[in-house]
């Protein structure tokens, strides 16, 4: 369905740039069918690069709803997991690295360097008031702690950290992903599964395709139109266009629209 939508869009884009351009011709005093040649090879042109410049645009906001859509679903599986799969995945992960040990079963301990690893994920954020309980339990001569959450109130827990010993080190989910996770090429097991958005049907293409808020972007599609027929010698074209944007505009405009179900309210 997308992909027909996108062929329609193209199609009348085509059409009325090639419209315009003939227009443009005209006023100039160009011969019919120079204007329209020249048209329709600059309309080509114009929409090669068009589709060229937004293509590029696409592949990287595809890569990176990508990179976010992965984020998220690490956040979610590790804030649904048992703390024992937290504690054994980050010990899986830093252990190509230095030598670590679970420590009364919330902590990582490296006892060469006496580096406390705290992953927290009881919550999306994490509160000062949290970082005081988990810092009440640390292992004695500990000289750096590293601290992994969802997110953390960063402006409350920096002033926390300046007055803090031993040093400690905060990192968020994308730290997470950026610094650890995608460098040393380690993911999580998926064991949850999530709802799957879904897709788009004709019914809601329809919808969506003459929605009220569309009816005034079709009637002046069509006002332009139907005023360049004025100066057109065969205008057949334009009024043609113009009466079907003034047709979606008015269906859009007094298009009836359904009643939401309790089921479609609460999205069951």
């Amino acid at each position: 369905m997308f992909v027909v939508s996108k062929i329609i869009d193209t199609i009348f884009k085509s059409i009325l740039l090639t419209l315009i351009l003939i227009s443009i011709f005209r006023i100039l005093n160009f011969d019919l069918q120079l204007a329209t040649l020249l048209s329709l090879i600059l309309s080509i042109f114009i929409l090669i690069i068009i589709n060229a410049l937004k293509n590029k645009r696409n592949e990287k906001l595809f890569n990176e709803k990508n990179i976010k859509n992965e984020i998220e679903k690490v956040a979610k599986q590790l804030l649904f997991s048992s703390n024992k799969s937290n504690l054994d995945f980050f010990k899986a992960l830093f252990k190509q690295k230095i030598k670590i040990v679970i420590y009364k079963y919330k902590y990582l301990w490296n006892e060469e360097h006496k580096i406390l690893i705290i992953p927290f994920f009881n919550h999306k954020n994490l509160h000062l008031e949290d970082l005081t309980n988990l810092l009440k339990e640390q292992k004695p001569l500990t000289k750096k702690i590293y601290l992994f959450c969802i997110d953390a109130d960063k402006d409350t827990i920096n002033e926390a950290i300046k007055i803090l010993t031993p040093k400690i080190k905060i990192y968020n989910i994308n730290d997470l992903y950026y610094k650890f996770l995608k460098p040393l090429s380690i993911m999580p097991d998926f064991t949850i599964e999530f709802n799957k958005k879904e897709k788009l049907n004709f019914k809601l293409f329809i919808d969506f395709a003459f929605s009220p808020q569309k009816a005034k972007g079709y009637f002046l599609c069509g006002l332009i139109l139907f005023f360049y027929s004025f100066f057109m010698i065969y205008n057949v074209y334009y009024i043609v266009f113009s009466t079907l944007l003034f047709v979606f505009a008015l269906f859009s405009k007094f298009k009836k629209q359904k009643p939401i179900s309790v089921s479609e309210f609460f999205d069951e």
